[in-house]
């Protein structure tokens, strides 16, 4: 893509953004439990589409699974579609990503279904960050950043894939991240956004047979996978809503502002991002990637203990 394509796609993600939220306030598309609209990461479903559009659909398969996946999330934000429906979309559209990354190393099927559900997994996890303002979009669009600045190197991906989504990102981030928001993302935004962002990620490791860069979901992954174990351990129904994560205990219990949190939490994986460019390719990679793990692991002990 030129430069003129990328000026014509953001202005296309601001008019998109813009018309989703005046039409969304007339029809009352509204979040039930705050004045704001609901489902304004459409945003990052239009940047797909320009992507697709401007650079000749030359991703058909991941394209595929992408707008499925994004279909049948726009119509669950509004109208439950039920777990299974959910699911069975989910591994249909990861199953679509894998095989648009074939062929890869070493990949047997035993692989390919566990990855599969990892990924399932990742992007229900990644779902979860929608949870307060400025979190969803912050993340992304520090992680979308960094692997730019990776790929301006590796050239793993598509670079105005992630250009779009970036700047997809930053539109919604001027629609989130302020004190008081105009639209939470949803799951159109945050299951897509992140489907997209672990496609990235995936095709990064391939490319690379590192995974050190699994790091750069470090933080929220953390936070995520502590908080699954406590609510295992305190007996609860994992797939129900919860307010267990830190980030909503540090704004919930703690009384930090949103995007106060929301900032610390991007401003730490952006230090670990650049970390993992610093050792990526040499001997200490998997031992900054432990010690990264270990620090948020007593990091999240520490400050979610009872007062």
């Amino acid at each position: 893509m030129t430069s003129l394509l990328y000026i014509i796609t953001f202005a296309i993600l601001v008019a998109t953004e813009t018309a989703f939220l005046a039409l969304a306030r007339r029809m009352g598309l509204l979040s039930h439990s705050r004045d704001v609209v609901h489902g304004g990461g459409v945003v990052f479903v239009a940047a797909l589409l320009c992507w697709a559009a401007f650079t000749g659909w030359t991703q058909p398969l991941f394209m595929s699974g992408a707008l499925m996946l994004a279909a049948v999330s726009f119509i669950d934000d509004f109208r439950s579609l039920g777990v299974t429906v959910r699911l069975v979309t989910q591994f249909a559209a990861v199953g679509l990503a894998l095989a648009q990354m074939m062929p890869l190393p070493g990949l047997t099927w035993p692989l390919a279904a566990l990855l599969a559900v990892v990924a399932v997994g990742a992007v229900n996890v990644y779902n979860f960050m929608d949870g307060i303002d400025g979190m969803a979009g912050g993340m992304t669009l520090i992680t979308l950043s960094v692997l730019i600045a990776v790929n301006a190197t590796t050239g793993f991906i598509s670079m105005p894939l992630l250009v779009c989504m970036a700047m997809a990102a930053a539109v919604f981030c001027f629609c989130n991240f302020r004190t008081r928001a105009l639209c939470f993302a949803g799951d159109v935004g945050s299951i897509t956004s992140g489907f997209v962002v672990i496609y990235a990620l995936g095709c990064l490791i391939a490319a690379t047979g590192s995974w050190l860069w699994t790091a750069m979901m470090a933080v929220y992954g953390v936070d995520a996978v502590m908080t699954i174990g406590r609510r295992l351990i305190a007996g609860q129904n994992i797939l129900r809503p919860h307010r267990m994560h830190l980030y909503q205990y540090l704004c919930n219990e703690r009384g930090y502002r949103h995007l106060t949190v929301s900032a610390a939490y991007a401003g730490v994986q952006l230090v670990i991002d650049l970390g993992a460019l610093a050792v990526a390719g040499t001997a200490a990679q998997y031992w900054y990637l432990a010690a990264t793990v270990a620090a948020l692991v007593v990091a999240y002990a520490v400050t979610i203990r009872k007062d």
